[in-house]
């Protein structure tokens, strides 16, 4: 079942992915269908764009290389030190990548366990953290991406006028840059259920859910997630 599993989430388009990020955007209330598409585009673009820019500039580099010919600080670490908040990879300000391999690990080792090796590798799970983490660096170093931009109005009094940033636009256009550095055909959001199968499958199982309802399909039965 679990491949059955990993499929579906891989043949879910982008669009349905931009809606999960939205629902977990603070600000989202304040939007409209018509703005989030808007914005979904343009996260979107931003993030391939900016893909395609590092592509030309370091050609046929893996994410691990670009990132060090960027001087870019990256520690590789088994666990997380803290455990009050689940991560898998951060950036931090304002030059150091972390990527954790342990649950990189388990979950392949999972998909071993039930036949879907074949599906995604060890080393493309690393390749898709590290992108993603790589764009937020790239928000950092340019505060001319439009997802470094405060764009969302909150209140206007004649000249006056106070704006925020949509903290979504980032994780959508981290996405989109992962997804075109790595030529994959599937969303890197695929890797917010999978890696979480071993660390805490009732999040799991929730996400999961959460999204098939995004996108009209029923709920997982019960009785599947039994077998993890």
């Amino acid at each position: 079942m679990l491949k059955e599993m990993i499929t579906i989430l891989m043949e879910l388009p982008d669009c349905i992915w931009d809606s999960y990020a939205f629902s977990r955007e603070p600000l989202n209330g304040r939007l409209t269908d018509g703005s989030r598409r808007k914005y979904a585009r343009l996260a979107h673009q931003t993030g391939c764009a900016q893909a395609k820019e590092t592509k030309t500039a370091f050609p046929q580099l893996t994410m691990e290389e670009i990132i060090r010919k960027l001087n870019i600080d990256l520690k590789i670490k088994n666990i997380q030190d803290d455990g009050n908040y689940i991560m898998f990879a951060c950036y931090m300000e304002p030059n150091q990548i972390l990527v954790y391999k342990k649950p990189i690990q388990q979950t392949i080792e999972l998909l071993h366990q039930k036949g879907c090796e074949n599906l995604i590798s060890e080393n493309q799970m690393q390749e898709i953290l590290l992108a993603h983490e790589l764009f937020h660096w790239y928000e950092y170093q340019k505060t001319n991406l439009p997802t470094s931009q405060k764009v969302l109005s909150l209140w206007k009094i004649g000249p006056l006028e106070n704006k925020s940033r949509l903290v979504s636009l980032g994780e959508i256009a981290a996405m989109a840059f992962a997804k075109e550095m790595l030529g994959l055909s599937y969303s890197p959001y695929t890797l917010d259920i999978l890696l979480l199968l071993t660390i805490n499958l009732g999040l799991a199982r929730e996400l999961y859910n959460t999204i098939l309802g995004l996108a009209g399909l029923p709920k997982c039965p019960d009785e599947v997630w039994e077998e993890f």
